[in-house]
């Protein structure tokens, strides 16, 4: 397994459709995330996800 590895952090459409350009910035991410795995490096997606207060 490699030491390397590319984690990429809420890239979701709900997050992106108020930020400028955000559609733009998903087309180098998703390149950049091809390039990896090209090579062997695994690719990592991590979602931040707020939980529901119960109080």
């Amino acid at each position: 397994m490699p030491d390397t590895g590319l984690l990429v952090i809420d890239m979701r459409p709900a997050l992106l459709k108020d930020a400028h350009d955000g559609e733009a910035r998903v087309a180098p991410v998703a390149k950049f995330a091809d390039r990896a795995r090209a090579t062997g490096v695994p690719v990592f997606y991590q979602t931040a996800a707020k939980s529901r207060s119960h109080c």
